[in-house]
């Protein structure tokens, strides 16, 4: 049977083609035989190149049509929509307790990677002294 699958950011980022199982791009017979995550991280190590190349194939072989949406008679217009003046502080609010978060979570990761890379030199000096 015939499949047609339609998505407006299919090749845009590789996890949106997760839905297109009818490709034949992983699975039984395929490089990527444990599905669809070892195709995503193949394609992550491989880098941005690999997903266009990968776009080109598609194309190629009739499995993807792209097409871009044409801006023309459009019409823009740009909106403060923080007009009151307690709407803004509630959003300086927000974004100043964000940035408090974001730089305290990478804190706490910057300390549990050193604890991992010191609890691996830990257990390989231990294997050397035990294990000659």
């Amino acid at each position: 049977a015939r499949v047609v699958y339609c998505s407006a950011t299919s090749v845009s980022h590789p996890k949106n083609l997760g839905f297109m199982t009818r490709l034949g791009l992983w699975g039984y017979g395929t490089e990527h035989p444990m599905g669809f995550n070892q195709f995503l991280e193949g394609l992550k190590q491989l880098g941005t190149g690999a997903m266009e190349l990968h776009a080109m194939h598609l194309k190629s072989v009739g499995a993807l049509c792209a097409r871009t949406l044409s801006y023309e008679s459009c019409e823009f217009e740009l909106v403060d929509g923080v007009s009151d003046e307690k709407v803004r502080a509630l959003y300086n609010r927000a974004s100043e307790i964000w940035t408090d978060l974001h730089a305290q979570l990478a804190d706490r990761c910057n300390k549990l990677n050193k604890r991992d890379e010191m609890e691996e030199r830990i257990a390989k000096q231990n294997s050397m002294i035990y294990d000659p």
